[in-house]
């Protein structure tokens, strides 16, 4: 049986939000220098690549990439190159294909696929130009396979004809259980496609879309499919421009489905009128527990409509809502509602406008609430003053384990008051003030009173200084 579940890191999707995708690996080297190893197939032979670090993989030569291999034509020495190229460098399950549109390179990775003991989970191609006829033999290889669960194009040119050919794959395909399309370009032809190969496969739980030509047309397909498709846990559109039509129809699909846990809808145009659809959806759906909002135009009043939806009701636990235009006059409608939430526990509000007078607000409810878990207030231009809150939250909440306060303009004044209610707290085991106005002096001498704390494990002071002590065993 095939896992059935898979996790997306929203942290490497392009946008503001901590980009690192589209990063070009790096190449492995030319094929045609790889040492060549002859062996009379259909006999198992050993292939290892050259260097310190290279694995052995037993790997079975199997029919031509095109699959019309002429017997008489003598065997091009390139391919098994190549082929003793792709098992080296397999590394803990993943490979990452280079080249694949070279010829040989495509019939030696056919053949390794071809292998139920090459040890491939993930495979990886960037930069594949696949108009030139080397994905329906991949796909080919792939449906024969039963070892590949991840299956990733990144920067990568599909085409029309490549997605029908993947959609076609999805719909038969009992293995895939993570598919990631980053900046591939597919428009809203590619995402109705894709969302009729979905809405037959059972299978694939993880799919990233993040930073392609989508509009409010392609998320409606995608998410017509969520209302049939029950294999999806996680669904990734970081990046493309759905706005708050394309938020109403994954509202509308939000209210039937019952698998997704995972929505990411980060920087795509998102305003207070999306917000107000998808808040409809939250209280009938009691299997969405992460809802990603960053980067987006949603103000205090979209803030607050989320954190009331989800209050008593749905399944709803970690809201990210970095990059908005949350804070400001109406700070005291996310603190409102901050009081009566009794599901959230991880709230992110890192690059807003909350600053001093916000954080009292907020003060006061965490005050009362007394499920936030994790808050995330980075980037906030919090002084010494916005410190006297904090203090204040540490000395009254008793829930609160994680809070992050790096790139804020707290000083060392702001850092004395944080350390005095550390001497009461006995909750918080993470503390992140880095890159903020602390002296690098003051900051080393406070860092042995700060840890006296028993509770706090790690501590973030310095430019790049994280102070960390071994986290406690749980107790049986």
């Amino acid at each position: 049986m095939h896992a059935t579940t898979a996790t997306i890191n929203s942290d490497k999707l392009i946008g503001t939000h901590t980009p690192d995708h589209g990063q070009a690996r790096p190449s492995s080297g030319n094929v045609a220098g790889m040492p060549v190893i002859r062996a009379s197939p259909p006999q198992h032979t050993l292939l290892q690549a050259s260097g310190d670090d290279s694995q052995t993989a037993c790997v079975t030569r199997g029919p031509a990439f095109n699959g019309q291999m002429d017997s008489a034509k003598p065997r091009d020495d390139r391919v098994d190159a190549a082929l003793a190229e792709l098992s080296g460098r397999i590394r803990e399950g993943e490979l990452v294909v280079d080249g694949a549109e070279d010829p040989c390179t495509a019939q030696a990775l056919a053949e390794l696929l071809a292998d139920p003991h090459c040890g491939v989970v993930s495979l990886n191609f960037g930069y594949a130009d696949c108009s030139n006829g080397f994905l329906p033999p991949l796909l080919k290889a792939l449906k024969d396979n039963c070892t590949v669960t991840s299956l990733t194009f990144e920067l990568s040119r599909l085409g029309r004809d490549g997605i029908a050919l993947l959609s076609d794959f999805l719909k038969t395909d009992r293995t895939l259980v993570t598919l990631v399309l980053c900046n591939t370009d597919i428009d809203d032809d590619g995402a109705r496609l894709l969302s009729e190969g979905l809405k037959a496969n059972d299978t694939l739980a993880a799919l990233d879309l993040s930073a392609n030509s989508l509009s409010s047309v392609g998320a409606t397909f995608l998410a017509d499919a969520l209302k049939t498709n029950r294999a999806l846990t996680e669904i990734v559109l970081r990046a493309n421009v759905i706005g708050d039509h394309g938020a109403a129809a994954f509202s509308d699909a939000l209210k039937v489905n019952g698998t997704l846990t995972r929505l990411d809808l980060g920087a795509t145009v998102i305003t207070d009128e999306g917000v107000h659809a998808l808040s409809k959806a939250l209280p009938c759906n009691g299997a969405l527990a992460t809802l990603d909002l960053s980067f987006n135009q949603i103000s205090d009043t979209g803030a607050a409509l989320l954190l009331n939806a989800g209050k008593g009701h749905g399944g709803l636990v970690r809201l990210h809502l970095a990059g908005n235009e949350i804070g400001g006059a109406g700070a005291t409608l996310v603190s409102e509602a901050l009081k009566s939430n009794d599901r959230i526990t991880t709230l992110d509000l890192g690059r807003n406008r909350i600053g001093d007078a916000c954080l009292a607000h907020m003060a006061e409810a965490l005050t009362v609430n007394s499920t936030l878990t994790d808050l995330r207030l980075r980037h906030n231009k919090a002084s010494n003053a916005g410190a006297i809150s904090v203090k204040n939250i540490l000395e009254a909440n008793k829930t609160l384990v994680s809070l992050d306060l790096g790139y804020n303009k707290i000083g060392d004044a702001g850092l004395q008051l944080i350390l005095e209610a550390l001497k009461i707290n006995n909750t918080l085991t993470d503390l992140c003030l880095q890159n903020n106005k602390i002296g690098d002096a003051d900051a080393s001498s406070r860092k042995s009173e700060a840890m006296v704390n028993k509770t706090l494990v790690s501590l973030g002071l310095g430019d790049m200084d994280v102070y960390s002590k071994p986290r406690r065993s749980p107790v049986a």
